[in-house]
């Protein structure tokens, strides 16, 4: 049995963890070089650019985490993946609740019922954004 949306449950999740590992190795590595860089402002050239734009990008990258919210999205999606993965296996050993004649109505009303929850948290998750980018 092959479930057709459940590529994206998948998929997406390494997308939003790779973008927040990127993210984060930036502000990272960004913030380390700082405090090289200003111990040897005398020696190195344009030190106060250098600490400048390194300061701009750790800005950037903390501000593209926070706006998209990959480590969020990728707790959630993962959550929803482990949990569809979950209800495909108890159909196909025919575990309680697929244990019974209308097994197949079941699992499509459960699978449903899953993916619905999670679209109404991102409709609350994105109703809230509106609002506080009005405020």
């Amino acid at each position: 049995m092959r479930c057709i949306g459940c590529k994206s449950y998948i998929f997406i999740p390494f997308i939003n963890q790779k973008w927040f590992r990127r993210n984060k190795i930036i502000e990272l590595v960004s913030s380390a070089i700082i405090p090289f860089i200003a111990g040897f402002g005398d020696i190195i050239p344009f030190s106060k650019w250098l600490l400048g734009g390194l300061g701009v990008v750790i800005s950037i990258a903390a501000g593209i985490s926070s706006l998209y919210k990959f480590q969020e999205n990728w707790i959630q999606y993962r959550k929803t993946a482990e949990t569809l993965k979950q209800e495909k296996m108890l159909y196909l050993t025919e575990t309680e609740p697929y244990n019974q004649d209308d097994k197949f109505y079941r699992f499509v009303r459960n699978i449903e019922s899953i993916i619905s929850t999670e679209n109404r948290q991102w409709a609350q998750f994105t109703k809230v954004e509106k609002k506080n980018q009005t405020t």
